[in-house]
């Protein structure tokens, strides 16, 4: 199979679920509006638990359909198509996390993590709870592929939800 397509379709249930969450709308923060001891909030406003509900699911189905519709057995199990999109969605707000951290508010820049947090989610997901399903999978071709694809989906999936007046800035 077409390397590029095999990557693609490996991290379909992350690619989904990261911007399915923006069409929840949601209003309940995951962080419940609490601070972290620094004083700053813990995710944001931007992490909903409809987000996270939403998104999950999306991914997931996602998944499911890829693989009623071809003969490869993608992601080994549904626990792994779960992971791979909860996974992207978990890499988002540790991500957040990492912004309010940094002073770095909603929406702003945080180049090279921004794009690829939802990867490292899944694949951190994937490698703690079915490691050998992980390896086999996602061997050096499939990363590397990853890794270049997914900044230029970011920002293509980032201009298309902007223009939809889902999200307030383009990136």
């Amino acid at each position: 199979m077409n390397l590029i397509l095999k990557a693609f379709l490996l991290m379909l249930p992350a690619y989904v679920s990261s911007p399915g969450a923006v069409f929840s709308r949601g209003k309940r923060p995951i962080d419940m509006g609490k601070d972290f001891f620094d004083g700053k909030r813990i995710l944001g406003d931007g992490k909903t638990f409809e987000g996270l509900a939403l998104g999950t699911v999306l991914g997931f189905v996602a998944g499911v359909i890829v693989e009623l519709c071809t003969e490869e057995n993608f992601y080994g199990s549904y626990l792994n198509t779960f992971l791979l999109s909860f996974g992207g969605l978990l890499g988002d707000m540790c991500n957040s996390f990492l912004k309010r951290r940094l002073s770095i508010g909603r929406g702003e820049k945080l180049p090279v993590l921004d794009q690829l947090n939802l990867v490292f989610g899944a694949w951190f997901l994937c490698f703690v709870f079915d490691r050998g399903w992980f390896l086999e999978s996602f061997n050096w071709y499939v990363v590397i592929t990853v890794l270049i694809m997914t900044p230029l989906l970011h920002r293509a999936a980032n201009m298309v939800a902007y223009r939809l007046g889902l999200k307030d800035v383009p990136w």
